[in-house]
């Protein structure tokens, strides 16, 4: 069954066959500035919206028909060269805009007798990419 995407990254779940993600998190926040006044509380203005956030992690496993090296790989290439996608969950994107990979925490967790990764865990943290509408060329 297919749970989404991110470009090159399918979601995953089938019979012998998983390559999802787990903890998926959300976050978001607003933009403020802090104006100063000599005796007074300073007054806070609002300039916007902040951009959001997501964190997720994904279990990488041969049993479960997946090679954690070439996943692994695939998700280093998207955040070394700054790609952005949406990110489908279901057949809806998350949001309005495209997503980055931000960073990436890697924890391999075993090993075979020839040196190969056959389980790993990532934690991946994506923020939300907004193309500049109005600058100037």
């Amino acid at each position: 069954m297919y749970v989404g995407g991110y470009g090159p990254l399918s979601f995953i779940v089938a019979g012998n066959y998983i390559n999802t993600f787990d903890d998926f998190q959300r976050s978001g926040e607003s933009r403020w500035a802090k104006h100063e006044l000599i005796g007074k509380k300073p007054v806070l203005e609002f300039i916007g919206q902040g951009c959001e956030s997501i964190t997720f992690t994904m279990n990488f496993d041969v049993l479960f028909g997946v090679k954690p090296e070439t996943e692994l790989e695939k998700l280093r290439k998207i955040r070394d060269n700054g790609e952005n996608y949406a990110l489908v969950l279901g057949d809806k994107p998350v949001g309005k805009n495209n997503w980055v990979i931000a960073g990436l925490s890697e924890a391999v967790k075993a090993f075979d007798g020839w040196g190969d990764i056959i389980k790993a865990t990532v934690n991946v943290t994506m923020t939300e990419y907004v193309k500049n509408k109005g600058a100037a060329s």
